[in-house]
């Protein structure tokens, strides 16, 4: 079969059982009684409001301020850290230093236990084994993205293409000498790529772990929401979405200086360490965050009780031992599953219909055929993207369940808006990076512009569309764990219900749950991704 006919069909299996996934887990939701509670419409209409008598005082303003800097300074320093250890870790996880593939394998291990945990758990871990410190939480965001990076930098390091360093070896270059002059400078295009994506989404890492009681935006933004001052909370939730485009526009510019030359990358490397130093200084005189007081004896103390209930310890039947319990827990997992389902769906069906309505124009843009009505859309799709991806899935979560009936849909409603900003930004790039020789073939033989999506645009955009979706399937499952702690469902409600009470063996069995939901997750994904790549299978 010709391979391009065989990998049309195989995208056609995975969209379709996509949809009859997404459409049966609808019936698991909750629908009775309506999804607004009583005085939802109230206070989205306070919401409208506020963002109308938006307050721009000055104290507002300089309090978002310097919340904004505070969000920056935790986001530098915790992925800055982050990438030394995921670095080591991904060169170590890569299997280019080590020919022992059981070491190998225990090393890709570490790195999937840390990314499978989201960061805003593990700081809920840390705040209740030593109490709060500014230093516990960065601790926590740059576990996870430890081992986000570390996984990927490995990965870019297996796929470097071995001629280059079959070169090194045949002039007798050591394993060493083929990773700093072979391996690093073939992939480090890709790896500060994903670095600097990374710190944008640290942006909104840090606003979520204000909910344990870092500081930032995130916690402005809690309170202001705790307190209906709607017209302050518009103020926090605009800097966080100019926050997000300035860091995406910093790091644009940071990869093209380090691209330009030697005194250029220097530049820009004094630049980027001078921030870094500047960061550590607040932390350490202003936060008064030291690792002395993060160690201190007491610390210790806790951290051995806290681990001890944690393992069931201090209890003659845990709850991991008890058969009930475990019941109970499936029960919730089910529903954290339902609500990532639905959430997809919710996040991939509005984006399907705008790629059928809208890709079209964008490539007119693209391709110079401005039109006010053309521009028009481009801008609203682009600032709608914008808006949705840079408030992460909790504060949309605090936000909804003032207005929406607690349970699994505000959950799966917060997931689905940042997850359609992101898709749709990611769609955008798709399209822009489309080879457009086909499209022009199609238009010069006299395609109008439906031929042209049917048999041009779509035959592009579906396999690659279809990898963003199981892709960001594997992230809402981690997320799905966040927006629970809010009361919207799931494990994560669970989980948060457990802290309060400090019944740490019913914790220990969450997160055993919660992390077998992410390995099951991402192995049906990376199944689904393979089953979707004809190419090299069929051949």
């Amino acid at each position: 079969m010709d391979n391009n006919v065989t990998m049309n069909h195989r995208n056609s299996h995975v969209f379709i059982t996509l949809l009859l996934v997404f459409m049966t887990s609808l019936f698991f939701v909750d629908w009775h009684g309506g999804v607004m509670h009583t005085g939802g419409g109230a206070i989205l209409r306070q919401i409208g409001s506020g963002l109308v008598n938006i307050d721009l005082r000055a104290s507002v303003l300089l309090t978002a301020l310097h919340a904004s800097l505070e969000t920056a300074i935790y986001a530098l320093i915790s992925v800055s850290t982050a990438t030394v250890f995921g670095l080591i870790l991904g060169v170590l996880a890569s299997g280019l230093m080590i020919k022992n593939q059981s070491v190998v394998v225990a090393f890709r291990g570490f790195l999937g236990w840390f990314r499978a945990v989201h960061e805003l758990v593990w700081a809920w871990l840390f705040v209740a084994a030593v109490g709060f410190n500014p230093l516990g939480a960065i601790i926590a965001l740059t576990i996870a993205y430890a081992g986000d990076l570390g996984k990927i930098y490995a990965d870019f390091l297996i796929e470097v293409d071995q001629r280059k360093i079959n070169a090194l070896k045949a002039s007798g270059a050591s394993q060493l000498e083929c990773l700093l002059y072979g391996y690093f400078p073939s992939a480090f295009p890709d790896m500060m790529s994903y670095t600097v994506y990374r710190l944008e989404c640290a942006i909104r890492s840090t606003t979520v772990l204000s909910f344990v009681g870092l500081g930032g935006l995130g916690s402005y933004v809690i309170l202001t929401v705790q307190d209906l001052a709607y017209e302050q909370m518009w103020v926090y939730v605009i800097c966080l979405i100019l926050m997000v485009i300035g860091m995406n526009r910093l790091g644009d510019l940071f990869q093209q200086q380090m691209m330009l030359g030697v005194s250029k990358r220097r530049r820009a490397l004094v630049v980027l360490l001078l921030s870094i130093i500047g960061s550590w200084i607040y932390i350490i005189f202003v936060d008064q965050a030291t690792i002395q007081e993060l160690l201190k004896y007491s610390n210790a103390d806790y951290v051995k009780v806290f681990f001890g209930r944690l393992f069931g310890l201090d209890s003659t039947q845990p709850a991991f031992f008890d058969w009930t319990m475990w019941q109970e827990a499936g029960r919730l997992s089910l529903e954290t599953i339902v609500m990532s389902v639905v959430a997809l769906g919710l996040a991939v069906i509005p984006l399907f219909i705008w790629l059928i309505l809208g890709s079209w124009h964008i490539f007119a843009q693209m391709r110079g055929e401005h039109s006010w009505m053309g521009q028009l859309i481009y801008g609203l799709q682009r600032g709608l993207f914008l808006v949705t991806r840079s408030v992460p899935e909790l504060l949309w979560a605090i936000i909804l369940v003032f207005i929406v009936k607690p349970g699994t849909l505000p959950g799966a409603v917060a997931l689905a808006l940042h997850n359609f900003g992101v898709l749709g930004h990611l769609t955008i790039q798709l399209i822009k990076n489309m080879d457009q020789r086909a499209l022009n073939h199609l238009q010069t033989n006299g395609a109008d512009n439906k031929l042209i999506f049917v048999y041009g645009i779509l035959p592009q955009l579906i396999p690659q569309f279809l990898n963003y979706i199981l892709f960001r399937w594997e992230h809402i499952i981690r997320a799905s764990m966040i927006v629970g702690f809010v009361g919207a469902g799931g494990l994560g409600q669970a989980f948060r219900l457990a802290m309060s009470y400090q019944n740490y063996s019913e914790v220990m069995l969450y997160i055993m749950c919660y992390i077998l939901l992410v390995y099951v997750t991402d192995i049906l994904s990376k199944y689904a991704r393979d089953y979707i790549r004809v190419r090299g299978r069929a051949e």
